[in-house]
């Protein structure tokens, strides 16, 4: 048992090592870095990379008064998309 916990841990040791040195040299190349631009991330990078949006947001302020219960929206935003490539919020 002993020699197959050895070949695991050297498996597993060996593929992290190559891929971390895959991955270094990778991101060292001008055009592949891991990481997208801040602007990218800021946007979100299914309408920067994809044109189109996964999920579409719906953004609600809500006021509850707490003797009643009672909510009442104060401020909501709905982002819907627009042909495939537009996002605007409402």
């Amino acid at each position: 048992m002993g020699h197959q916990l050895a070949d695991s841990v050297t498996g597993v040791a060996y593929s992290f090592v190559v891929t971390y040195l895959i991955l270094f040299i990778m991101d060292k190349i001008p055009g592949l870095s891991l990481r997208a631009d801040p602007e990218s991330e800021a946007k979100g990078l299914d309408e920067t990379e994809l044109g189109e949006l996964a999920y579409y947001h719906v953004d609600r302020l809500v006021a509850v008064n707490t003797r009643t219960g009672e909510t009442k929206t104060v401020k909501e935003e709905t982002i819907h998309q627009q042909n495939d490539t537009n996002a605007t919020i409402v």
